[in-house]
């Protein structure tokens, strides 16, 4: 039977004393329902094993482990684990329903607020701090197995792949052995987890402890704060280079609107030698928590020191403040405009260039004997500024980091261009009318202003402080 005509034939279905009332999503260790719990009267989600991978002992095993290790932990961060069990052949878990969505779909190609970033970010490391001390490594932190709730909660998801360990003092050492059941499942030298987020020591088949989960947080945090992965690449190969030998670029670089307190944090989780690294989830859940006090606190306090941090801005608001003080609302909406700015000069130079003949005929009329003076003008300068509008929306495209500091190099050779070009209207004058023609010198006399502001909003200078 095909996933889809199984999951079509649950649909209604009884499992156990559970109603399956909606198919929500899958994964590699299931499908996911909404279900009605008909003895308590709730809504929750069951996790099923699909039938093909029950008779297969080790997906078994380990989805067993997931329901064992989720269950042990009861933490407000932590997605609620009800009940494991098997009916009529079919293995499942039932856990708590969460209605919003998960992290992953909330960061494709864009950053969180930063205030959202250090929100979740302590949520989740106070999730991670319970699950280390009591033995649990989750191995698996990724923005797919983090699910931001509507109400603002950050909850863990996914145990599919965690460690047990003895004790609180085993998880933090990575020569003490794993449980029986857990090393009969993983054994020394297998690499477990999501490529794009292993930490060093997980890529090279080590044994790992609850350090190599703040490796992979550090990449999280890392993606909420830029839109961007920590370890980009399209081969396992060159991810798994980037991890064990590279750092990646700076947070101001891939979105300057951050603060530059922030990249201690994080480097600090991405350090490639766990010696060096946060020892625990309390001291980088301390690190986060103490930030988002002084981001605060210069909130509260506007007149302090512009060498502070920005301001953080109240929860639930996508607003936060480039170092220029400028808001950042979207980025996106102002990259379109941007994009679609360079369009126009360009659609402009093309078609004055493909009108040089009717140029040379004007000119005549209005200055005889000019010759071909002023179709050389308009020649020179429309190549100039194809030129330079091909690189700024090849920029703009590729949503280059230093965008804002090139163009203010550029903006003093763009404006005489521009302002020289916002003439134009004047050649048509006979055609649409002295009134069109200056409302139309107008609005290209304001679009190189215009122009800037957008560029300083997306792509804001960082300002280091004095």
């Amino acid at each position: 039977m095909s996933d889809l005509s199984q999951t079509e034939s649950l649909l209604g279905a009884s499992i156990s004393h559970y109603r399956i009332l909606k198919f929500l999503g899958a994964g590699g260790m299931g499908a996911v329902y909404e279900a009605e719990d008909q003895v308590l009267g709730r809504r929750i989600a069951l996790k099923m094993l699909p039938r093909e991978l029950c008779s297969d002992r080790s997906a078994l095993d380990r989805f067993q482990r997931e329901a064992r290790a989720a269950s042990a932990l009861n933490h407000p961060n932590i997605c609620t684990i009800y009940e494991i069990s098997e009916w009529e052949g079919d293995h499942f878990i039932a856990l708590e329903l969460l209605e919003g969505d998960r992290l992953r779909d909330r960061i494709v190609n864009r950053a969180l607020p930063l205030n959202d970033v250090l929100d979740f970010g302590i949520q989740i490391a106070d999730a991670l701090n319970a699950a280390h001390r009591k033995g649990v490594v989750h191995r698996d932190i990724t923005p797919s197995n983090i699910f931001l709730t509507r109400n603002g909660q950050a909850k863990l998801l996914d145990f599919g792949l965690a460690k047990l360990v003895v004790s609180e003092e085993a998880v933090l050492n990575s020569s003490v052995p794993t449980s029986p059941s857990d090393s009969a499942l993983t054994s020394k030298g297998t690499t477990m987890g999501t490529i794009g987020y292993m930490s060093p020591e997980q890529a090279r088949g080590q044994e790992i402890d609850a350090r190599s989960d703040l490796f992979s947080f550090g990449a999280v945090l890392y993606e909420m704060a830029t839109g961007k992965q920590a370890f980009p690449g399209n081969t396992s190969a060159v991810i798994f280079d980037s991890i064990l030998n590279r750092s990646p670029l700076p947070l101001a670089r891939v979105n300057p609107a951050l603060p530059p307190a922030l990249d201690p944090v994080v480097f600090r989780a991405l350090e490639k030698d766990r010696e060096l690294r946060y020892q625990t989830a309390a001291e980088l859940r301390a690190d986060l928590r103490r930030m988002k006090r002084d981001l605060d606190s210069s909130l509260s306090a506007p007149s302090s020191s512009s060498s502070q941090v920005p301001a953080a801005v109240p929860r639930g608001s996508s607003r936060h403040l480039s170092a220029q003080g400028l808001p950042i609302v979207n980025r996106q909406p102002l990259r379109w405009l941007l994009a679609a700015l360079q369009l126009m000069y360009l659609v402009f130079y093309v078609a004055a260039l493909a009108q040089l003949e009717d140029i040379h005929r004007f000119a005549q009329i209005v200055i005889p004997g000019s010759g071909w003076g002023l179709p050389a003008v308009v020649l020179v300068t429309a190549c100039i500024g194809i030129a330079v509008r091909l690189y700024l929306l090849s920029s703009i495209a590729f949503d280059h980091p230093e965008l804002g500091k090139k163009f203010r190099s550029l903006f003093f050779l763009l404006l005489p261009l521009d302002q020289l070009w916002a003439l134009s209207p004047l050649l048509l004058v006979t055609r649409i009318g002295l009134g069109l023609a200056f409302g139309a010198m107008a609005a290209l006399l304001y679009c190189p202003f215009s122009q800037r502001t957008l560029v300083r909003m997306a792509y804001p200078v960082v300002v280091p402080p004095n």
